[in-house]
Formats: structure tokens, C-alpha cells, sequence
């Protein structure tokens, strides 16, 4: 069991370090995050920012600003949406 969770966690954190978008992305891939102006939320916008991937941003508050600062300073295109991911009545 050890030898094989070891094996396991070589295979795919120790090797080949590629990026998110080395990945996963593609030519205008969108990673979507709730939450993101919260501290970590907007960290993982600016982490994916970073390696090409388009943002679409969801937080309760208006991220207007934000999704500017992201755009300026990534160059990668950024959407919001202005919903309580916590009510269902705005999910629907």
C-alpha cells in the first residue's frame, strides 16, 4: 500500500512539472472561480491569469475593478457574473 501511494504521488506531483495550461489549456480556455475576490479566490484568478488561461469570475460583490486589474496586468480576457453562489435561487 505504501509503496504503491508513493508511486502515485511521484507519478503526478513529483514529475514533469508542467503548468495548469500546459495541461489542460487550450487557445481561449476559461477557468471559472467562485469566490473570487475573496483572498484565495482572487489568487487562484491571478495564479491561472498568469499562465494564459481566461478568467470568468463569480463573487457576491461587483468585480469590475478586479477583473480590470487582471486584464491589465495579464493581458488575458476576464468575465464576472455578480451572484451568491450560496442561494440557490441565483444558481438557477
Amino acid at each position: 500500500m505504501l509503496r504503491s501511494t508513493s508511486r502515485f504521488i511521484s507519478r503526478h506531483y513529483c514529475r514533469n512539472r508542467k503548468t495548469c495550461y500546459e495541461r489542460f489549456g487550450r487557445e481561449g480556455a476559461y477557468v471559472l472561480v467562485t469566490g473570487a475576490l475573496a483572498e484565495i479566490g482572487f489568487q487562484v484568478c491571478s495564479k491561472m491569469a498568469s499562465q494564459g488561461f481566461n478568467i470568468f469570475m463569480i463573487d457576491a460583490l461587483c468585480s469590475e475593478e478586479r477583473a480590470a486589474e487582471l486584464q491589465r496586468e495579464f493581458g488575458v480576457l476576464v468575465r464576472w457574473l455578480v451572484a451568491d453562489m450560496s442561494q440557490m435561487t441565483q444558481i438557477e
